[in-house]
């Protein structure tokens, strides 16, 4: 395909022409040569695409697009934990170039992706920990979820309520966790979802001024035990909770001393003071002042499970029982609705069980998390996740290096919409013409690595384009193609080339790009009038170079008959006058017949030669 962009002025010319109109020419016949040579850079950046892009084919079909949103993902995340931290400026930078590789470093020990680990960290910090609080806590957090097969965030989050509302210390948290991981290996309420529930839980029993192992212990215990009445974790946490609440409650304190003449504020204090547990000493004050005997309603129990009943069954009988007896009614008058039931129902049922969890729980220590993330570490899942991550990882640092060139690339780029824009404004329809073809292909050129090898087909349909349209249209596309030009030889400039790993995925995009300069040189055809192909073939023969006039000759073909002027040659006189102060502009037009006025292309000149 003839790649030479050529310009041309589309007058109607005669043999008078003056000698400044011979040298506004010469320069025009520059401007061609200009453009072939843009023309020649683009041919041989096309034989260049099957280098660039290697990382990103050697990383499983990998574009450039993702390692940079991979890199700008983390980088989020790592830096606002600094911000939300309130640091600024070189400690900022400083924060970010540790905590980064800290979590990344973290993930392959514990088996947890870098990210999550991040996000649980920029938890803690948006919680209210100070940052080294914060990092201090995440090898235990990332330990204790790979362990407990718990979500990071879930494991940061219960972390937080331990140390803000328990008062647990960082060197105390993962025995801590340890407890409520044996908790969930004794009954139903599993360790994840304690994790999940337990913000909400450590408020509640915080009210009764327990805080340390002893907080931990019973709640572990306790939510073991309501877990027998009901099938799911989250009714039981909610029950637990609303039981909590309901002891601090207005109307609580004052139907306690009502009806039973008792301070069960003073009760709870007074238990606190003698060092003993505050809410089982409120929960046996409560038992006590109903007339409701434990063992009467473990009886009750047993029997309905010895008679094939299950949990849930056997609880709606001790419920039946109660409320037989009187002693729902007063349960709920002191606490003013049923869902209290929910919960002292079955503590009443299992107290025996009760104190045998919170037996095995004291006992629990740091010794269950080694063993269970060791087996953990063992199986295929974290070897997988040590795998993706590691992936990830090189992903970043890939998405990293290319970051440091987004600037001069960003620049390029500006630069060629700006021209496409003008393009777009001057020449209505045809940027659509061309980029339509050219654009999708671009854009999954560069995902691929390949930009070089699609500029050299979308250049040669843009030099077929400009060679029939000529003026300052040549220019222009000639800026549009060395500016993506540009970017291709950026990009491979990063890259270590590999010969021909592309080659045989364009084999189908060249065929269908071999015929572009065809279809625009037909549809250039079919725009001639008839009348007006004489009057093109004789202005191909005057003017020399070619440009415009000699293709729109040969688009004219030979001559016709029919109506209109015809192919006679014509003497006429007249002047172009150009002006030259800076840029060149013509400034009047004037012909000696009205039958052939002389026109001309008053479009704006980018680039004088």
């Amino acid at each position: 395909m003839n790649r030479q962009l050529a310009l041309s002025v589309m007058v109607r010319l005669v043999d008078r022409l003056s000698g400044p109109i011979e040298r506004l020419m010469g320069r025009v016949r520059a401007l061609g040569a200009l453009g072939g040579r843009i023309g020649d850079l683009t041919r041989r950046v096309g034989d260049l695409g099957t280098r660039i892009g290697a990382v990103g084919a050697i990383g499983a079909g990998l574009s450039f697009a993702a390692p940079l949103q991979a890199a700008a993902a983390y980088d989020a995340v790592v830096r606002d934990i600094g911000i939300t931290a309130d640091l600024t400026g070189e400690k900022l930078s400083a924060m970010i170039g540790t905590a980064g590789p800290a979590m990344e470093k973290l993930s392959f020990e514990v088996g947890q992706r870098s990210i999550n680990l991040a996000k649980a960290l920029q938890s803690l910090v948006s919680s209210g920990l100070d940052l080294p609080t914060a990092q201090g806590l995440m090898r235990t957090v990332g330990r204790v979820a790979t362990a407990a097969g718990a979500e990071v965030m879930d494991v940061a989050r219960a972390s937080f309520s331990l140390s803000n509302s328990l008062r647990i210390s960082v060197a105390e948290m993962e025995t801590a966790l340890a407890k409520l991981v044996t908790a969930g290996k004794l009954g139903r309420f599993e360790f994840k979802d304690m994790a999940r529930e337990l913000p909400e839980l450590t408020a509640g029993i915080q009210k009764f001024g327990m805080s340390g192992m002893e907080a931990v212990t019973t709640l572990g215990a306790a939510l073991q035990v309501v877990m027998y009445g009901t099938s799911s974790p989250s009714v039981a946490a909610n029950n637990l909770s609303n039981l909590f609440q309901k002891f601090f409650g207005k109307e609580t304190i004052e139907n306690f001393k009502k009806e039973f003449d008792t301070d069960i504020i003073g009760t709870i204090q007074n238990a606190t003071a003698r060092g003993l547990n505050p809410f089982e000493a409120a929960m046996r004050k409560l038992f006590d002042k109903t007339g409701i005997s434990a063992e009467e309603v473990k009886k009750v129990y047993d029997e309905a499970a010895a008679g094939g009943a299950n949990q849930l069954e056997a609880f709606e009988k001790v419920r039946t029982h109660l409320e037989r007896i009187g002693a729902a009614a007063k349960i709920q008058l002191v606490f003013g609705d049923k869902q209290a039931l929910d919960a002292i129902i079955p503590f009443l049922a299992n107290l025996d069980k009760y104190k045998e969890f919170k037996a095995s729980i004291a006992m629990a220590d740091t010794a269950i998390i080694a063993r269970d993330l060791a087996g953990r570490m063992a199986g295929l899942t974290a070897r997988i996740e040590v795998f993706a991550e590691t992936a990830e990882q090189a992903m970043r640092r890939v998405g990293n290096a290319f970051s440091t060139n987004l600037a001069g690339l960003t620049w390029i780029l500006q630069q060629v919409m700006t021209v496409v824009a003008w393009l777009d404004t001057a020449m209505p329809g045809s940027v659509d013409t061309v980029l339509s073809w050219g654009g999708s292909l671009l854009l999954a050129a560069a995902g691929l690595g390949l930009v070089g090898k699609a500029v050299g087909f979308v250049a040669a349909g843009i030099g077929v384009l400009v060679g029939l349209i000529g003026g300052p249209v040549v220019v222009g596309f000639a800026a549009l193609a060395a500016a993506i030009t540009g970017a291709a030889m950026a990009v491979y400039t990063y890259w270590e080339p590999i010969k021909g790993f592309f080659a045989g995925l364009w084999t189908s995009i060249e065929t269908t790009f071999t015929s572009f300069g065809a279809r625009i040189a037909a549809w250039w055809e079919g725009l001639i009038p008839d009348w007006a192909r004489p009057l093109i073939r004789g202005a191909a023969a005057v003017v020399p170079g070619g440009g415009l006039v000699a293709a729109a000759a040969s688009a004219a073909g030979p001559a016709r008959d029919g109506p209109g002027p015809t192919a006679q040659k014509q003497e006429v006189g007249g002047k172009i006058v150009v002006q030259v102060d800076g840029p060149a502009k013509i400034t009047s037009v004037t012909s000696d017949s009205r039958a052939v006025p002389i026109e001309a292309d008053r479009g704006q000149m980018l680039w004088v030669p």
